[in-house]
């Protein structure tokens, strides 16, 4: 017999993969301004 699945298993999954998502977008969010903050005529 196998014991029961508890629910904060998948919940914490998601929790997870909310942070992660947020912390991929803000990495790509701060390079692409760090990119253009850096720009100039003869990197452009």
């Amino acid at each position: 017999m196998s014991p029961p699945t508890s629910e904060a298993v998948p919940l914490l999954g998601a929790f997870f993969s909310c942070c992660m998502f947020t912390v991929s977008a803000s990495v790509v969010f701060t390079v692409l301004v760090l990119n253009l903050h850096h720009r100039s005529p003869q990197t452009h």
